[in-house]
């Protein structure tokens, strides 16, 4: 499914690796999920524009799996962010 990114924030890990704070909507709805730099076209990725994934929820996550393989890994991200109650 396509989404639409409304809402992005930069941050870093402890651990250095970059990621991207989004808030993104699509036919099912708004969600809030990180991305990180191993997401296929992370560079690419700004403001308005649209990625292309699953979301899945998990227990008290909700995770966005993409639709893309990236050319920096040979499978699938699959990326969480605490779903708040």
């Amino acid at each position: 499914m396509q989404y639409k990114i409304l809402e992005m924030g930069n941050g870093t890990t402890k651990t250095g690796k970059s990621y991207k704070k989004l808030k993104i909507e699509g036919e099912d709805g708004t969600h809030n999920v990180n991305i990180f730099s191993d997401w296929p076209d992370y560079a690419n990725i700004t403001f308005g524009s649209t990625i292309d994934g699953t979301i899945e929820k998990n227990g008290q996550y909700e995770n966005i799996r993409s639709s893309k393989r990236s050319t920096q890994s040979r499978s699938s991200k699959i990326v969480r962010k605490r779903v708040s109650s």
